[in-house]
């Protein structure tokens, strides 16, 4: 879910406990990848883990968990789905869920993480984690030999590192370490673990991060799944993929901006030079800029930012596709209006100095081909479209 970590700081600060949901390891077919969270509390969920019978299992293990928040107002648990033979689910695979309590106790790492967050750094957080009494259950019943008869899973590696490790206490493992390229903060409260959880964070780092979250196991195991008896649960913070920049906040830019707000790779900068244009709360990845001067704030984005450009005047939107032409270091330009629109502004831009190379790089019209609606909220949809199916491009090369 987008800016997750700015979302739970909220939740704590106003006195409401919650649960963090998080993917933390998949094996055969899941509804959702590792990283993918949902935050529980007595009345809202936010986010998803998949929807369906694991999502409702989760949520109902979250609120449970809610009933019986001890004084610490921090609990860690591993539980597993065995998403056919538990859930009738079909996609047949197994999902690891982190189940996180949190309250009062976690105010301070949860405030580090969401300045992190909001500052675009990639960091990674440590937790160490047990299973829980389901998972003991799931050894009882064979679950895991049932799993592996019907779906081949790639076998897990074996950890050694359990003679290192002091037992664990009180039934979950206090402690949690965040990790930066500069730098550490916390504790696993073990000399021997947090020297382990850097080691790994350092390779995790320097080879760029892992896609959402890890577990390491502590114990050995030649299973085809991990044991979590006894492991460190690694999440990343990743900086934002995709920096789009909106210009204009008119009808189709609102819409447009509720459909990014859903898409927690992309981070949107919109601009607009009118006030009260832009509604009264935004989505935690949306930054507003009211400008006098939109034109001034090309020279404050990104390299490779995705820009489009939607403003209510015309002489803007020229003025705008201009300076960003010119600047030439954007991943994609797209410029809302008819074709009539395209061939006026590319005249007056040739006239301007901007080579026929240049104006290959602006689209205009925007939005996939084949809708011809002019209602902003079918218009954004196809933008969204269109923005999508590049970024998904991008990606593969």
């Amino acid at each position: 879910m987008n800016r997750c970590f700015s979302t739970l700081r909220d939740i704590v600060a106003d006195g409401q406990p919650c649960v963090l949901v998080t993917v933390a390891h998949i094996a055969g077919s899941a509804p959702r990848e590792p990283g993918a969270r949902m935050i529980v509390t007595p009345t809202q969920v936010m986010g998803t883990i998949g929807g369906g019978n694991l999502e409702f299992e989760a949520m109902r293990i979250a609120r449970e968990r809610l009933a019986d928040v001890s004084d610490t107002g921090v609990q860690r648990h591993i539980e597993l789905f065995p998403l056919g033979p538990m859930l009738q689910q079909c996609c047949g695979g197994a999902v690891f869920l982190h189940f996180e309590v949190l309250a009062d106790a976690g105010a301070d790492w949860i405030a580090t993480a969401a300045r992190i967050e909001q500052n675009n750094t990639r960091t990674v957080l440590v937790s160490r984690t047990s299973s829980s009494s389901f998972t003991s259950r799931i050894e009882q019943n064979n679950t895991r030999a049932l799993l592996a008869s019907q779906t081949s899973y790639p076998s897990f590696p074996r950890r050694r590192e359990s003679s290192e490790i002091p037992p664990a206490e009180s039934g979950h493992y206090p402690g949690k370490m965040i990790f930066t390229k500069t730098g550490a903060t916390g504790s696993l409260g073990d000399k021997r673990l947090d020297e382990l959880a850097a080691r790994k964070t350092d390779e995790l780092l320097s080879a760029g991060g892992v896609p959402g979250s890890l577990l390491h196991p502590l114990v050995e195991t030649q299973s085809t799944l991990p044991d979590t008896s006894d492991a460190l649960f690694f999440e990343m913070i990743s900086p934002c993929k995709y920096r789009v920049a909106l210009f204009g906040a008119g009808h189709v830019g609102g819409a447009l901006v509720n459909i990014l707000a859903g898409i927690s790779d992309c981070r949107v900068t919109w601009v607009d030079s009118r006030a009260g244009q832009f509604p009264p709360e935004l989505p935690p990845n949306v930054e507003a800029r009211l400008s006098d001067n939109p034109v001034a704030e090309v020279e404050n984005l990104p390299q490779q930012a995705y820009c489009l450009v939607m403003t209510h005047d015309h002489q803007l939107d020229q003025d705008l596709c201009e300076a960003l032409l010119r600047r030439n270091d954007f991943a994609f330009l797209g410029l809302i209006g008819s074709a009539t629109k395209q061939r006026r502004f590319s005249q007056r831009l040739r006239e301007k100095g901007i080579s026929e190379q240049q104006l290959e790089r602006l689209t205009c019209p925007i939005g996939i081909p084949g809708i011809e609606s002019k209602e902003p909220g079918v218009i954004a949809v196809a933008v969204a479209a269109q923005l999508l199916k590049i970024l998904s491009a991008d990606d593969a090369d």
